[in-house]
């Protein structure tokens, strides 16, 4: 459902207030009038206003103090302020102050309404921008939530190889007490300059550039650990790069481990087939 559009008028003049309220009622903005600053403020305190239209000399008090008590109450309100020409200096002080725009009595009905549709579109337009970045922000914070989650490394990289992303996986691979804040926003090569010697700095550059994915295994040592093996994918993400690196070592080391025991029964089968020829052999002297 659309959200309703308000207009407060606030104005001693109450012919001039109802034809307002009138031409802007017309055009399908739900409008409220107030006579002086006091009676704005405590409408004001109840609910809050798209836009005001405020008359600078009023009894009681005047526009420009009604506005600046108004600005601390509803501080996002969109204000413009109504001058005779004996008052466009005090006018000028409140656009100054805040206030959004000023319009110079007797009124042109056609400026007023261009006016407030100008304020509404770019209150909608913000209010877009608003909805779109929580949307991101929700977007990469269920990004954040699932790399973290992930048992692969995760990483992400923009179009000049500097580190974007990173989960908490990956950050084991560096030193012990590497900080994320700390290598975010780092070029690859800072993080690790041997990647253009061993040519996988050119690999990740061509991926950016081509979108064809890149694969190795490799390993890193740790002093704890010993040889970690790692299966690493690059591929194309937008203009950049991501990475996932999964750990290897247990199937290295059972691969290590049928090997060994392949060749133990190759061993086995030539030294069977050897003793087997041997006796063969005594037989056939006999």
């Amino acid at each position: 459902m659309k959200k309703e559009e308000s207009i407060l008028i606030v104005d001693d003049n109450k012919s001039l207030s109802e034809s307002m309220s009138f031409v802007l009622g017309h055009k399908g903005y739900a409008v409220t009038t107030a006579i002086d600053g006091i009676k704005a403020l405590n409408l004001i305190k109840k609910r809050p206003f798209d836009v005001i239209f405020m008359d600078i000399k009023m009894p009681l008090t005047d526009g420009i103090k009604t506005f600046t008590t108004l600005k601390k109450i509803r501080p996002d309100a969109a204000v413009i302020m109504m001058t005779a020409y004996a008052s466009l200096e005090t006018a000028v002080e409140a656009i100054n102050a805040g206030a959004l725009s000023y319009i110079i009595k007797p009124l042109n009905m056609d400026e007023v309404l261009a006016i407030v549709k100008e304020v509404f579109e770019k209150k909608h337009l913000l209010e877009e921008k608003q909805r779109a970045e929580e949307a991101l922000r929700e977007s990469e914070e269920r990004l954040k939530s699932f790399m973290d989650s992930a048992t692969d490394n995760f990483s992400l990289w923009d179009s000049n190889l500097n580190l974007v992303e990173i989960n908490k996986n990956a950050l084991k691979l560096f030193p012990a007490g590497t900080r994320k804040k700390n290598i975010i926003g780092k070029h690859i090569l800072d993080l690790d300059p041997n990647l253009k010697k061993t040519g996988r700095y050119n690999k990740y550059m061509e991926v950016i550039k081509t979108g064809k994915p890149f694969f190795i295994e490799d390993y890193i040592t740790d002093a704890a650990k010993g040889k970690i093996y790692l299966a690493l994918k690059a591929f194309n993400v937008g203009d950049g790069m991501g990475m996932i690196t999964s750990d290897i070592t247990k199937q290295k080391r059972a691969e290590k481990q049928i090997k060994a025991s392949l060749e133990e029964k190759e061993i086995l089968l030539q030294e069977v087939h050897h003793r087997v020829k041997n006796n063969m052999q005594i037989i056939s002297s006999l």
